[in-house]
């Protein structure tokens, strides 16, 4: 009796986490159908296990899966697309991949980091004084290697007063910089009406907040980071 009465109970123990299981939106295939009261349901109850980063990825792979159906079979094949994989295996991908890419962004700013140390905006004269708008700015590199470095690449993250990304700036350098030492050149950038950084010309300018995304590193022996 006490055998069965064991059994039992673990039946139904089995029987409910498999119910529970079901029942969890994360564990269950993609469907068009739910996606957007699916992803929302995720979002909140594991806030604190993914990133925003992690569901923008989502939706970026849900988006692009859906797209290239579309080019490539048609409108009608587009709208009943199966995915199959959950949303779980989705969000797991794009977690580890930002992990990666956070360990290689970590190990690039600990061999070498950029900073703006000050910036200004000067417009232009005459009659085209509102499309010429230039913004200077000292870019100090430092080296805190043991070797020379003979270029450095990556983008400046601009965020406003709100902290919100506004605008990436093209940063490459390809002078020596000496090993645990520093170097500080100017810059400008066109910020004016009609060019591609005019979103940097606003009122809250000179609340303007600069983040260092590297991505190369190449050091005169040769040798690069990431090694990858």
């Amino acid at each position: 009796i006490k055998n069965y009465t064991m059994k039992k109970l673990l039946f139904v123990l089995i029987s409910a986490l498999m119910i529970t299981s079901c029942n969890n939106v994360i564990d269950k295939k993609v469907s068009l159908e739910t996606a957007k009261e699916d992803i929302k349901e995720i979002r909140e109850k594991y806030k604190d296990e993914y990133t925003e980063s992690d569901f923008d990825a989502l939706s970026e792979q849900l988006a692009g899966n859906v797209f290239g159906t579309f080019l490539a079979k048609g409108e009608d094949a587009a709208k009943g697309v199966k995915f199959e994989k959950t949303y779980k295996e989705y969000l797991d991908e794009a977690k580890k991949e930002r992990l990666e890419k956070e360990k290689i962004i970590a190990e690039l700013n600990a061999a070498a980091n950029v900073t703006i140390d000050k910036f200004s905006r000067i417009h232009g004269t005459g009659f085209a004084s509102d499309y010429d708008i230039k913004m200077p700015v000292a870019i100090t590199v430092n080296n805190n290697t043991n070797k020379t470095i003979s270029g450095i690449t990556g983008k400046i993250e601009v965020i406003d007063m709100f902290d919100k990304k506004i605008e990436n700036l093209g940063f490459e350098y390809t002078d020596p910089i000496n090993p645990k030492s520093k170097l500080t050149k100017d810059f400008t950038y066109d910020i004016g009406f009609g060019n591609d950084l005019k979103d940097l010309n606003q009122s809250s300018f000179d609340k303007l907040k600069f983040k260092w995304i590297p991505e190369k590193i190449i050091f005169t022996d040769g040798s690069y980071l990431p090694k990858e």
